[in-house]
């Protein structure tokens, strides 16, 4: 008996067939102008939809005009040079064209294709894998590890900045207005007999005026740190000695506004010690400049709480 080559082939292509239609991930077969000449696999409905109606189809019949022009460069690169060519890619399903929208996926996807060359011949073949839920749990991941990243760095009762961050930032800050020529300020925030009202009125009491005041002096500026139990930090560039003198006004203006009660006579004030520095020395650091800051709160405590003094 005579053997058919074709006979064979054909009979073998039909044997394997129904085993590569039951491959989850469809594989795709296309010429060097992107036009696709057979699909395999693809039977997970979702991940993908049914690919098998794209046969004779180009990329640009079916696909968004930029994710055909990216695929069809990437197939083209892989023929080229002979080599696997990895290429990823969003679709939102609504703009597929050529395929039954009754099945598939309904929310955007991103998939990967892994393209290879078929030997002697200007086509290659690709596997399209969605990477879809691995997109969105790196995405989550990565608002994970931000709001991780600010939590390390923000003091959980007053919702500034804390010690720890202090010292992490400021360094930088202080380097970059030094290179930029930039004028520094740091204003050290003291609450005057904060330790008389925690005595009074319990802690609870004093952890929502330490709430108070973080609220009042992140008004006038971001860069607000806790520096210690009942002293905070601003840190401010590009202020004129004037403005910064009204600055200082106003925040003890408006701690005083928020009528917090105290059993002194008055409520609460807070004293100021601040220190400006027009230019930045090189290599001037930040300790240098917040121990300036706690000089100028020491003199101002001694001269008169409620107050201010300026370094």
């Amino acid at each position: 008996m005579e053997l058919n080559l074709d006979d064979v082939a054909a009979q073998t292509k039909e044997k394997i067939e129904p085993y590569l239609n039951a491959l989850p991930e469809p594989a795709l077969v296309v010429n060097y102008q992107g036009t696709y000449l057979n699909c395999l696999g693809g039977s997970d409905s979702t991940k993908h939809h049914d690919l098998h109606t794209l046969i004779g189809k180009t990329h640009h019949d079916v696909l968004p005009h930029d994710v055909a022009d990216s695929l069809s460069e990437a197939i083209c690169l892989s023929i080229d040079e002979h080599r696997l060519v990895e290429h990823q890619y969003a679709i939102n399903p609504a703009d597929l064209k050529h395929v039954d929208h009754s099945t598939g996926p309904q929310h955007i996807q991103y998939f990967t294709a892994s393209i290879s060359p078929v030997s002697g011949k200007k086509q290659a073949i690709y596997t399209v894998t969605n990477i879809t839920a691995h997109k969105q749990m790196m995405a989550k991941i990565e608002r994970q590890a931000k709001e991780l990243e600010r939590l390390t760095v923000i003091d959980h009762l007053t919702q500034c900045y804390n010690r720890y961050a202090l010292d992490k930032l400021l360094p930088e800050k202080l380097h970059q207005a030094c290179q930029l020529g930039r004028s520094v300020t740091i204003v050290m925030v003291d609450l005057d007999k904060f330790k008389q009202l925690n005595d009074e009125y319990g802690h609870l009491y004093g952890d929502l005026v330490l709430k108070l005041i973080s609220e009042c002096l992140m008004k006038f500026c971001m860069n607000v740190y806790r520096y210690g139990g009942d002293e905070f930090l601003l840190y401010l560039e590009q202020y004129q000695l004037a403005e910064v003198e009204e600055l200082a006004k106003a925040i003890i203006e408006a701690v005083q506004e928020e009528g917090i009660r105290h059993q002194t006579p008055t409520d609460l004030s807070v004293t100021l010690g601040v220190t400006h520095i027009q230019a930045l020395r090189k290599g001037q650091d930040i300790e240098s400049v917040v121990a300036m800051a706690d000089q100028a709160l020491y003199q101002a405590k001694h001269a008169q709480r409620g107050t201010f003094h300026i370094l």
